[in-house]
């Protein structure tokens, strides 16, 4: 009986012995796998990672650094080091302390290797929920949002990113938000150059939008978001039925009528083609929650020009224009005015054309090129003056503070 327990115990000290050496080659692979990744070995880094992870499977920094050897390899197939790295990322758990680093490196691949759009929205969605001030997820997130056709919807996070970056940067950020929602064409020159959808010299233009949109769609031909990009491209065209095409290959494949963009579409389509019948019925079974500036815009229009409740569609449109980007569309403004003179509200509604007509002269061509003049030239507090006057006159506070305290930063 001796002799077994002798036995057990020398296995047991062998045992130890052997896990002992097992984790102390594991944390040399570490060291060797960092000084490799230092001096550019990036295959050896990974085949030093890769045994490492196999003894510490939940030390999620160096996953953080396999994915990084993965895709700053040349070497390597772009996308098929995407998809590994991809893999590496998505073992780490949301209760990680990287886990929302993890996310966001997620999102890049996604949506700048991979052009997978939708799948790169819900990545950074989940970084912000995990960090909710985390700068490159809200910057990336607003990008995304442009890149998709939905300029409207950025908002939040551009300011996101605002407060969350560099002071040095914020005159950047401004006028960045300025471009992305008065020539959302032209805000995405960089980023279509970068991803091969415009060429060196190529100007933006609606073509180059088409085929940045039609990439992502082909990519991920389910995503409702994608497929009412590519239809609302069409409407804005002038080409409303080509745009109903697009949606009715999604209406009833890819669960379509759970995303507010793609109903909205919808809604916007049968309205453009008369279809007002459609468009009532569609608004009714707008997913929750039922908020925001398309909803209470399209409330509007279905209780104006489907349903003939005045007062409703007033209401809605008041609610409407509080939201961005309602405070600069005084066509809105100007139907509202219509929806206030046929319920008996004349002055109120006098008072609405007024301030339509003054939003339509901020619109026009000349206050947009001086603007732009002013844009150019980020470090002239004078010539800013002319963004602060602008917001002002929109009854943007929030803007008029930001430009505000950024010119008397250069004066400092």
């Amino acid at each position: 009986m001796k002799w077994l327990i002798r036995v057990s115990a020398g296995i047991a000290v062998a045992a130890a012995l052997m896990a002992g050496i097992v984790y102390t080659r594991a944390h040399f692979d570490h060291e060797a796998a960092v000084e490799s990744m230092n001096r550019g070995e990036l295959r050896v880094a990974r085949v030093k990672l890769r045994k490492y992870l196999k003894v510490h499977s939940h030390d999620d920094q160096a996953r953080l650094l396999l994915a990084e050897a993965l895709v700053t390899d040349g070497a390597l197939v772009a996308e098929d080091s995407a998809f590994d790295a991809l893999e590496q990322l998505g073992r780490i758990r949301d209760e990680s302390p990287v886990a929302a680093e993890a996310r966001l490196r997620a999102a890049r691949l996604q949506l700048f290797i991979l052009n997978e759009a939708s799948t790169a929205e819900d990545s950074l969605a989940a970084s912000v929920a995990l960090a909710p001030d985390s700068h490159e997820a809200h910057y990336i997130s607003w990008r995304l949002l442009g890149l998709t056709g939905r300029a409207d919807f950025c908002e939040p996070h551009f300011w996101g990113t605002f407060e969350s970056g560099p002071i040095e940067q914020r005159g950047a950020r401004l006028r960045e938000w300025y471009m992305s929602q008065f020539a959302p064409r032209t805000s995405n020159i960089d980023l279509d150059r970068r991803m091969g959808f415009l060429g060196v010299t190529e100007p933006a233009s609606p073509q180059a939008e088409l085929r940045r949109l039609n990439s992502f769609r082909s990519r991920q031909a389910d995503s409702a978001v994608l497929q009412a990009a590519v239809a609302r491209w069409y409407l804005n065209e002038g080409v409303p039925r080509r745009a109903l095409t697009v949606l009715q290959e999604t209406v009833d494949s890819a669960n379509g009528l759970e995303s507010p963009f793609f109903v909205v579409t919808l809604i916007a389509v049968h309205m453009e083609l008369g279809n007002f019948d459609e468009a009532g019925q569609y608004f009714d079974q707008w997913p929750k929650p039922r908020e925001g500036f398309e909803y209470w815009k399209w409330a509007g229009h279905i209780a104006d020009e489907v349903r003939r409740d005045r007062e409703s569609a007033a209401a809605a449109f008041d609610k409407a224009l509080a939201i961005w980007p309602g405070p600069v569309d005084w066509s809105l403004r100007f139907r509202r005015a219509q929806c206030l003179a046929r319920t008996g509200k004349s002055e109120e509604a006098a008072s609405e054309r007024a301030r339509a007509a003054e939003i339509e002269k901020l619109m026009e061509k000349d206050v947009h090129l001086k603007i732009r003049n002013a844009l150019s030239q980020l470090d002239n507090p004078q010539e800013l003056g002319t963004l602060v006057e602008f917001y002002r006159a929109l009854q943007r506070p929030r803007e008029v503070k930001a430009w505000t305290e950024y010119i008397e930063s250069l004066r400092q």
